[in-house]
């Protein structure tokens, strides 16, 4: 009986950390469909057409960069307190254009939004790696992983319909996190009290920390060419239906989950070949999406690479924490996600240096490929005795 509790109470729990991230999600699409409606509202302003896309944008610079922060303060006070400070913040700051009328205030907040997310991150990942071991964090990962992007392509249609109705109607979806807060405050427990004294703790495994932030970057990167560039590939190709565009996205990003959910079965294979066919798996959609000529070609190759991301994303993350001691947790997966979403920034550069480099950018898309391919090596050779 104790040990069904016991089992229910880790269900819960892990049901509840799934759910928070989806709220960094939430964040990004549920804005996206309103952008050019907020332009026209405040197109007085000047400069406006600067200011309105850093309503989508702020959050994930804030991600980026004060991630690692968000790690220390986990370590320092525990990550369930700081999750819980975040989601308060989250739901303020998220809410705030609902009743504001100034843009520069409206941008101002989804700073307030961005820090909130970065605490989200870090913190659900943390309270993952202390709550649960071995294949059961994978398990856990991988919900967290699938679930996103799927909530994603739903929100994205979410956010056009209630878009419909006035740019600031999505905002009302960020009082969700009032719910999460309520989940996290009454069901999830954080572990015996961990060493909360990160200066004289044990110092971070750094050997351990640059392998796994060098593959974030570099996957983080591939991962997001193809939400990134296909509209542009499909436009070269004489598709510019923006729905077309859109569902064709969308179903690239339902074979996330797909790929998270094969990585559960992929525990028992060492984890530098599972890595490995996923940049394999990855590289050959991006080969079918460059060549591709019709738009079910691309799109297989768009499922493809998505499935492959979707095999990348939990093991990398379960491969991160496997190898950090508790009292790191925090500031481990901080810098994790700080990489993760620096690749996010670096994407589109790389991609037109590249392009302007090759000539076109299906070249540019087949260089990527290439190098795929490549960081194979490496990261066979890394891992070859862990």
């Amino acid at each position: 009986m104790l040990h069904s509790l016991e089992r229910r109470s880790a269900i819960t729990q892990g049901v509840v950390l799934t759910l928070a991230p989806i709220l960094a999600v939430m964040g990004f699409v549920l804005v996206a469909p309103i952008l050019a409606s907020m332009q026209a509202h405040f197109q007085g302003v000047a400069h406006s057409e600067i200011w309105v896309p850093l309503v989508m944008t702020a959050p994930a610079l804030c991600i980026a960069l004060l991630s690692p922060l968000a790690g220390v303060l986990a370590d320092r006070f525990g990550a369930r307190r700081v999750l819980l400070i975040s989601l308060a913040i989250y739901a303020v700051f998220g809410t705030a254009p609902l009743y504001l009328e100034s843009l520069y205030a409206i941008v101002a907040t989804r700073f307030g939004v961005g820090i909130a997310e970065a605490g989200i991150l870090t913190c659900t990942m943390t309270l993952v790696g202390v709550l649960f071991q071995g294949d059961e964090r994978q398990r856990w990962l991988a919900y967290q992983s699938g679930t996103a992007p799927a909530a994603a392509a739903l929100l994205l249609l979410a956010g056009g319909i209630i878009g419909s109705g006035g740019w600031r109607f999505p905002f009302w979806g960020y009082s969700l996190s009032v719910v999460v807060f309520v989940g996290v405050l009454f069901k999830v427990i954080e572990p015996e009290p961990r060493q909360r004294d990160v200066i004289n703790g044990p110092p971070l495994p750094w050997p351990h920390l640059v392998k796994v932030c060098i593959f974030a970057l570099f996957a983080s990167l591939i991962f997001y060419l193809v939400p990134a560039e296909l509209a542009f590939v499909l436009f070269g190709r004489g598709i510019q239906s923006p729905s077309v565009i859109g569902l064709t996205i969308a179903i690239g990003t339902l074979a996330v989950p797909v790929g998270t959910l094969t990585s559960r079965r992929l525990t028992r294979m060492p984890v530098g070949r599972v890595l490995s066919a996923a940049m394999v798996i990855m590289g050959l959609g991006l080969i079918v999406i460059a060549l591709g000529a019709t738009l079910p070609v691309i799109a297989a190759g768009t499922v493809l690479h998505q499935f492959g991301g979707g095999i990348m994303l939990p093991t990398a993350m379960n491969y991160a924490l496997s190898r950090l001691p508790p009292e790191s947790q925090g500031r481990g997966t901080g810098v994790w996600w700080s990489a993760y979403f620096i690749a996010q920034f670096l994407t589109p550069l790389s991609v037109t240096a590249l392009s302007a480099g090759l000539g076109t950018l299906a070249a540019a898309l087949l260089g990527f490929a290439v190098a795929c391919f490549l960081f194979c090596i490496p990261v066979l050779a890394v891992t070859r005795r862990e």
